[in-house]
Formats: structure tokens, C-alpha cells, sequence
């Protein structure tokens, strides 16, 4: 089955530390969800036998980068620290996170046989405008699947953006290259929603929004799931 090598973007700019709802933060609450998301692809690396690399890279003016490659048990807890430990300071320049993308995915090269996903989560437009423009030449051959990144090497990186409490899409478009589902706006008071939109990203399929579309995905598909086939299930249960 296909590795899975996962760099999880998280905006920890000014506005991330926001109080949203009662005495919660912004950030508070998509490490909630990014930890349920970690223990989720946790469970399915083991059931599925899948080997799993992930990078975190907090970013706001500056940007910082840590890994763990073909992740266990330990790590898993070592990253979900790493998560809730992080802190809020100014700025939101998009190009941090995709010059710490270029070093991961091109340093780590993937040969092929690796599946590469990026997903890219902000609460704001970028800080200075002129990042954007930034991000876009420092991760052009990721962005256009060229390259080192090149699709017909199948090499390319599924770079996913998604807006938290920012209706806006015109600048996380600029870098997103997963046109099949736009760029979600998610509600950070949402419980589910950042969640439900980077398990897509990660399972690339939109049929596991409702727990029993996760289990019959868990069933089916190849990479991670039993890879038994669409005849193999009774629909009519999972209606």
C-alpha cells in the first residue's frame, strides 16, 4: 500500500488567538480538531498497515518546521505536544509555510511510490499582501505539479487550503491545487468542521462526512482502508 507523507500548515498569527466562543481561542480550537485528526490517521496506519510521515509547520511572520517519519505510537503523542503547544504571534506570511514545504517534500524526496498532501489552514489574508505572490514563486512547481513535483513523475503534491472564520478565498486560491474542492470555509466553533475538511484532504474523498460514509471508506478504499471492492458492500446499510 502507498506511503502517506503529511505536512500540516497551522496559521498561529495574532488572530488565531481570538476568542471565539466562552474563553476559547481560535488556535485552541483547531488544535482540538488537529489532534482528533492525528489520532484518527493513527488508527488508520495501523489498521491498514500504512507507513505515515508528518511534518507540523506553525507559521505567522516567522515559520518553523518539525517531522516524524514512518510515525508509531510515541510519535503520535510526541506530535500531538508539539500541537498543543502551540503559541500565538504576529504576522500571517504565506510563503513561511511553502519554503519549509519545499525543504520537506523535495529533501524527502518522494520516488513515486509516496503520496504527498500539504494542507494549508488560515484564519486570514495574508500579512504582508506581498506574501501571497511570494508563496506562489517559492512553491510554483508544487503548486503546478512541475518540476521535481512533476504529476507525470508521480511526484506531484495535493496542496489543500482551508479558511477558518475568513470568507475570502482569493488569496489561499493562489496556492490551493485541489480545484475539485475548492477552498472550504470552515466555522471554528464548528466542532466537526476543520476536521471533516482535512480528513477529506487525507482520504481524498468527500463520502466520509457522516460517520457511517467513514466506516464503508475504511472498508473500501485502497491505500487506507481493507480494499474491499464496491460489490463487496451492501449499500442499502450505509444509506
Amino acid at each position: 500500500k502507498q506511503r502517506q507523507a503529511m505536512l500540516f500548515a497551522i496559521d498561529t498569527s495574532n488572530s488565531m488567538g481570538e476568542i471565539v466562543t466562552g474563553s476559547t481561542t481560535r488556535l485552541q480550537l483547531v488544535k482540538q480538531q488537529m489532534v482528533d485528526i492525528i489520532d484518527q490517521i493513527n488508527v488508520l496506519r495501523k489498521d491498514s498497515n500504512v507507513k505515515v510521515d508528518i511534518a507540523i509547520c506553525p507559521w505567522n511572520a516567522g515559520h518553523s518546521l518539525a517531522s516524524w517519519i514512518d510515525i508509531n505510537d510515541s510519535n503520535v503523542t510526541a506530535i500531538k505536544a508539539y500541537i498543543n503547544g502551540l503559541s500565538i504571534a504576529g504576522g500571517t506570511d504565506f510563503n513561511g509555510p511553502f519554503v519549509d514545504a519545499n525543504y520537506w517534500f523535495g529533501t524527502n524526496a518522494n520516488d513515486g511510490r509516496r503520496k504527498d498532501t500539504m494542507v494549508f489552514i488560515t484564519d486570514g489574508e495574508p500579512f504582508p499582501l506581498s506574501s501571497a505572490d511570494a508563496a506562489v514563486t517559492t512553491g510554483h512547481d508544487m503548486i503546478t505539479r512541475t518540476g521535481q513535483f512533476a504529476a507525470s513523475n508521480n511526484a506531484s503534491v495535493d496542496i489543500y487550503a482551508i479558511n477558518v472564520d475568513v470568507s475570502n478565498t482569493t488569496y489561499t486560491q493562489m496556492i490551493d491545487n485541489t480545484p475539485w474542492d475548492g477552498v472550504p470555509v470552515v466555522s471554528s466553533t464548528d466542532t466537526s468542521a476543520l476536521y471533516n475538511a482535512v480528513f477529506f484532504a487525507v482520504m481524498g474523498d468527500s463520502s466520509a462526512m457522516n460517520p457511517a460514509h467513514i466506516v464503508r471508506e475504511c472498508l473500501t478504499d485502497p491505500l487506507w482502508g481493507m480494499g474491499y471492492l464496491d460489490s463487496d458492500i451492501d449499500d442499502v446499510a450505509f444509506q
